[in-house]
């Protein structure tokens, strides 16, 4: 597996080179992707994950804490990256991953099993 470069994503993001970062993502360490997940805006991380096939984009999202999880969920219909659709032409978007509805179902059930604490103060009250 390839290690994952920051500023090399960010410049295929922009540059809207997504056959060359789906190849990038396809191959790179999803450990190191994870790292590197919260740098990136919310548009781009929708982007990088329909980039991913279907079993690597599982083995990714497990690897994510609850707050990214949940917004992956929220944007998992192919339509949460219309405005990146909008400008390409058909054979373009050929390179991102319309996932199964198995899998929303897969993510939202690792999402709830998750265990969530939360802490209260203690209040001399």
């Amino acid at each position: 597996m390839a290690t994952v470069e920051y500023r090399r994503i960010e410049t295929l993001l922009k540059d809207a080179a997504y056959a060359e970062l789906e190849e990038l993502v396809s191959q790179a360490e999803l450990a190191g992707l994870a790292e590197l997940w919260a740098q990136f805006g919310a548009m781009s991380k929708l982007v990088l994950f329909k980039l991913l096939d279907a079993d690597r984009a599982l083995k990714f999202y497990a690897l994510l804490p609850m707050k990214e999880k949940y917004y992956l969920l929220c944007g998992f219909p192919m339509q949460s990256i219309a405005p990146v659709l909008e400008t390409l032409k058909p054979a373009e978007r050929r390179v991102f991953v319309s996932l199964p509805r198995e899998f929303y179902d897969r993510m939202f059930r690792g999402l709830v099993s998750e265990r969530v604490e939360i802490t209260f103060p203690l209040n001399p009250n």
